[in-house]
């Protein structure tokens, strides 16, 4: 089994990490969609002609009708999952990935090949909820204080497993997280820039 985290990413939780595994058993990719309840891009206005950042990535990489096709599906995140060896998965992002960069060259080509093994391809794929890998950037998570631990901002507050600071912004930002006690507290996301709070509220 291999369990791939990015470096911008940090485990808050170990649950996750066996939720990922579980998921993805023998055959299956465990994965998370970019959406949540939570997320604030699900509330703004569509992108003109619908055309959001997957569409415009299955444009590049695919051209129009894959896009017209795929674009409006949520982007499946890979910067963390869970894979077994002897999926198939792995031959499949490889061969779509090599076709895709003798066409064209951008930044997330290895997100879209992996995408399109899913939504084209119908690779079997196991989705896990935002919690898995949680995107600060839509949605700031709140502060359990009693548990020293950062929770979804909705009811009922599912802990965070792992926190994806995907984006320059988000390494950078200075959040004002409301607490579950009441209050607000301001901090960085970043693993070292947590751990004086988190320690703080442990003792």
């Amino acid at each position: 089994m291999y369990f791939w985290i990015d470096a911008d990413a940090w485990l808050q939780e170990w649950r996750a990490v066996e939720l990922y595994c579980a998921a993805a058993g023998r055959d299956r990719l465990a994965i998370v969609p970019e959406i949540d309840r939570a997320y604030k891009r699900h509330y703004k206005r569509p992108k003109l002609f619908g055309w959001n950042l997957a569409w415009k990535c299955y444009r590049e990489a695919f051209g129009w009708r894959v896009a017209d096709r795929l674009g409006r599906n949520p982007m499946v995140n890979c910067g963390v999952f869970a894979l077994h060896r002897d999926a198939p998965h792995w031959q499949a992002w490889a061969r779509i990935m090599t076709g895709v960069l003798q066409r064209t060259r951008f930044f997330y080509v290895e997100q879209i090949a992996l995408n399109y093994a899913i939504f084209a391809d119908n690779l079997p794929a196991n989705f896990l909820p935002a919690y898995c890998n949680w995107m600060p950037g839509d949605a700031a998570p709140r502060f359990d204080g009693k548990r020293g631990l950062f929770v979804e901002p909705y009811m009922p507050h599912e802990t965070i497993g792992i926190m994806h600071l995907a984006g320059s912004e988000q390494k950078e930002q200075v959040f004002t997280l409301t607490r579950l006690e009441g209050g607000t507290i301001k901090t960085g996301l970043r693993y070292h820039d947590t751990q004086a709070l988190r320690h703080a509220a442990a003792e």
